[in-house]
């Protein structure tokens, strides 16, 4: 699928084994590659279901990792407030 540049951040399934929730980040940020993914699903899902051994499939839900956007935040915040040198 042609969704672009990404990295996976964390996966969370639950424990019944039905849903899982991808986090990702992107450099560029573009909604295109949350688009992307969400049209690959069936792809992605086939994939997995050809290497897991488990009855049923997760479903899966991507979500945009805020997490780098927000650190990077709260350091420039911080290198603001220190007197400079």
């Amino acid at each position: 699928p042609a969704v672009g540049m990404l990295t996976i951040t964390e996966v969370q399934v639950t424990p019944d084994l039905l849903h899982a929730k991808i986090y990702f980040t992107s450099p560029t940020n573009n909604p295109l590659i949350m688009q992307g993914l969400e049209r690959s699903t069936g792809y992605l899902r086939a994939q997995l279901a050809k290497r897991m051994a488990t009855r049923g499939i997760p479903q899966l839900h991507f979500v945009y990792d805020t997490s780098i956007d927000e650190g990077m935040k709260i350091s420039q915040l911080i290198k603001d407030a220190l007197p400079p040198q």
